[in-house]
């Protein structure tokens, strides 16, 4: 008689199963993992709006620029293109924020400035100092 290999329908389901268990436990894992990369997104836009502010500052002898001045060196889109918005005066257009109110500098005394990337939130504040009205 002629032997025959291969593996059989048992064999096969059970390798289905296992992987249909494996792929069910890392989905959630591959979701939070986007929202971190969202979250640190908007974290790292809120520090180049910080660094911009201060690299304005120091290039002007301490006087402090507008917001629309700051944010002119800013790049608001993530690489991955997702809608990114910096409070709401901040429309983000191409690979830029356009300013639509300068009145965001307001926020620096005492106040924040919001960044959000697919609803991962980034807060910080500008002093006085780093931005002027």
């Amino acid at each position: 008689m002629k032997q025959q290999s291969g593996f059989t329908l048992i064999e096969l389901v059970v390798v289905i199963v296992l992987l249909g268990i494996m792929a069910a436990t890392a989905v959630p894992r591959f979701a939070a993992v986007t929202d971190q990369a969202n979250a640190a997104v908007a974290d790292g836009i809120m520090a180049a709006i910080y660094s911009a502010a201060a690299l304005q500052v120091a290039e002007n002898n301490g006087a402090a620029p507008t917001f629309a001045a700051i944010m002119q060196n800013v790049d608001c889109v993530p690489p991955t293109g997702s809608v990114t918005t910096v409070d709401a005066n901040v429309s983000v257009a191409d690979n830029s924020c356009t300013i639509t109110n300068d009145e965001a500098c307001s926020a620096a005394a005492g106040g924040s400035i919001t960044v959000t990337v697919d609803g991962q939130t980034s807060l910080g504040t500008l002093s006085a100092s780093l931005c002027a009205n």
